[in-house]
Order: structure tokens, then sequence, then C-alpha cells
């Protein structure tokens, strides 16, 4: 595996301490446009979100349904949030003009580079690359904006479907009738996500994602 594609390495931004001030100002300003998203700072969300998964596959058995799920894991899914969508998603729900000129201050503009074993003499450092994607590592408005960035993902659910939310972990809960419709259902839901991932410029973990059907013991 190459070096600088092991998901091991993670990057590290250096921001000034003027940064702080403005990351809790933007932080309850960006709330006034998205106040009904859920951040996974709050203590009680992670339970709701657990809640509303075992709800909706112990209702659907209720109503003798088949019932399944898709577990999503996406790739360094922090890392990977484009920063032109984000922008683009950002102005569409609300954020203009001085504010969203602002954030793309914040987000742009980073350079990166690799050093090895903390030399840094020019055969230990790599050269300095733009970085066009990714949330600043420990900044209190990555989770916001990647919560932003995802936003729009419950729209390609239909009706018999519910998608549960939390951080980068999404879960699809899928519903039907019967077995034929189940395994279409649940094979078009797959297309339908990766393709919006696709399209988002994230990349979905095929190794940890895990596609399962519920069943009770008298099945």
């Amino acid at each position: 595996m190459s070096l600088f594609n092991s998901p091991k390495w993670n990057p590290v931004s250096c921001g000034w301490r003027w940064w702080r001030v403005i990351t809790c100002y933007t932080n309850l300003d960006i709330s006034k446009f998205q106040a009904y998203l859920c951040t996974f700072t709050h203590a009680t969300y992670n339970l709701r979100a657990a809640f509303t998964l075992i709800n909706s596959i112990l209702t659907a058995m209720n109503n003798n349904q088949m019932v399944g799920g898709i577990f999503c894991d996406l790739q360094k899914s922090f890392d990977c949030v484009n920063h032109k969508i984000l922008l683009e998603k950002l102005e569409f729900n609300g954020v203009e003009g001085k504010f969203k000129r602002l954030i793309e201050s914040y987000l742009t503009g980073r350079y990166q580079r690799v050093t090895l074993n903390n030399i840094t003499n020019n055969n230990n450092l790599s050269k300095w690359e733009l970085l066009k994607c990714g949330m600043p590592q420990g900044s209190v408005l990555g989770p916001l904006f990647f919560l932003i960035y995802i936003n729009d993902l419950p729209t390609i659910v239909n009706n018999d479907n519910n998608m549960v939310l939390f951080a980068e972990d999404t879960s699809i809960i899928i519903t039907d009738t019967n077995q034929r419709d189940f395994n279409v259902n649940a094979n078009q839901m797959f297309q339908d996500i990766n393709t919006w991932f696709k399209v988002n410029l994230l990349t979905l973990n095929l190794n940890k994602t895990q596609c399962l059907e519920f069943r009770t013991k008298n099945y």
C-alpha cells in the first residue's frame, strides 16, 4: 500500500487563534439557517438515532413486512468533503454574501505536506499541495458542515424506506410486502445511494458497508 493512500494518515490543520472567535460566531449564525439539523455534539442524538432505527425495524415486523437494512460506511468522509459543493449547498440553504465569503476563506487556501520521522530536510518533506476538499481536523465547524453536506441525502429515499443519519454513518431501513419486491427495492436503494455518494465525491467503503435482512425466530 502506498504511504499516501494509507487509511491511517489524517491531515492536521494549523489555524490561527483568532479563528476560534470566528468559529464561535459562524457556528451560532449557521444554526439560524439549519435549526432542524441535529449535530452529533448533542448527548441525546445517538439515543434518538438508535431508537429511530430499532423502531423502524420492529414496526415493519409487527406489520408482517419484509425488513432489512443497508448500513453504510464512508472512506475518510470528513477528508473528502468538496469545498465547492459545500459552498453551493450553503448558498442553497440561505448562507450568502459576506457570511459565505467568510466561510469560503476559512475552508480554502489551505496547503498540506507530509513530513517523515519529524525531520524537516528536503529528503523527508513532500511538496506543498493545495487542498480542494476536507474539513480542518479537530474544528468545531467540521461536524456541522458535514451534516449540511449530506443534508439532501434522504431525498433519494422513497416513502416505503427510512433513512437514519448519525454523523458520517448512514443507515437505510428497507421494507416491502414480499421477498421479490424487497430484493428489487434493496438493490435499487443501494444503487441510488451509491450514485448520490459518487456525485458528491464521497466513496463507500464496501468492506465495511453491510446489508442485512431482519427476521423473527419463527420465520
